[in-house]
């Protein structure tokens, strides 16, 4: 990292290390899927796809990302793509998750953008942030988002929002937690019917592959570990369902063999189904605990701002 708040800009570059790991995994993954080419089309899909993930990687291996932070606000380059944000479009910066595990830094917007408004509902269910950074930087997201926070006070101070501009912050979006440490309720059972529904639609279309069915498995794990954080409880609770589901199909095949696979996948299945309910009929605990604010409560410098 090079400048601070007193000798501006500030310039993050993107992490080369992770570049390196991204081309060598694609690289793998390119051998891998050429191999399996030789035997069904999915392989050649493979190939198509690693190959393109891997020319990421060299990209950013030979060019690395760039986030410039100045007086003005914030300019990320990614690749041939430059986004530049003034100070008094965004605020409150956070780290965030994307997917599984994507560690990045995440905002919320301050100006209305025309015909965006259905884009940013999308990345506050996904994200729990109305719009992110580009992930990878050679700064942690914690250190980042506290940096950046720090910069647009230090510059902005006191200056009022721009003509047009939203005189306070939007309220946070229903659907905020999703990729937090919490998750309330609704988006919860919403993301649960969609998962099932993927799973089950994936599971006709790619009949026994068993990569579709580990993929969904990670995605539950994340879904209800945030669930549990919301009612108090450590993610690892959810090690009973998966006991009690491996437990069941062991009691279901022992006796009758192994032609009753499918009976004790559907008894699994089932038992899953009911932890689901289960866990989106609790409500969850008002206020603060252990794992972080309740979902769509607004955050300390969404009430500062609204008093700028």
């Amino acid at each position: 990292m090079q400048g601070s708040l007193e000798t501006p800009p500030i310039v993050v570059n993107g992490s080369r290390g992770r570049a390196v790991w991204l081309l060598a995994g694609s690289a793998v993954m390119v051998a891998l899927s050429s191999v399996a080419m030789l035997q069904n089309l999915s392989g050649l899909l493979g190939v198509f796809f690693f190959g393109l993930t891997g020319a990421i990687g060299l990209w950013q291996l030979v060019a690395p990302s760039r986030l410039e932070i100045g007086p003005a606000g914030v300019s990320q380059r990614v690749m041939w793509r430059t986004l530049n944000f003034a100070w008094t479009d965004i605020y409150d910066f956070r780290p965030a998750t994307i997917g599984l595990g994507t560690k990045t830094v995440g905002f919320d917007y301050l100006t209305p953008r025309p015909g965006r408004g259905r884009l940013r509902g999308l990345n506050t269910a996904i994200a729990g942030v109305q719009g992110v950074l580009q992930s990878g930087w050679e700064v942690d997201p914690v250190t980042l988002a506290a940096l950046l926070n720090q910069a647009r006070e230090r510059w902005l101070g006191g200056a009022a929002s721009p003509a047009g501009a939203v005189g306070a912050p939007a309220a946070p979006s229903v659907f905020a937690g999703f990729a937090g440490a919490r998750m309330n309720r609704k988006t919860y059972l919403i993301a649960s019917a969609l998962l099932f529904a993927a799973a089950i639609g994936l599971s006709f279309l790619f009949v026994g592959a068993s990569g579709v069915s580990s993929a969904f498995t990670l995605f539950f794990i994340r879904l209800y570990a945030v669930r549990l954080h919301d009612l108090g409880r450590s993610g690892w609770w959810q090690v009973v369902l998966y006991g009690g589901q491996i437990a069941l199909i062991v009691a279901i095949m022992v006796p009758a063999g192994i032609q009753s696979g499918d009976l004790a996948l559907g008894a699994a299945f089932l038992v899953q189904l009911a932890f689901t309910l289960g866990l989106g009929a609790i409500p969850g605990q008002p206020g603060d605990n252990r794992f972080g604010p309740a979902p769509g409560q607004p955050s300390a410098a969404h009430e500062a701002e609204v008093f700028r």
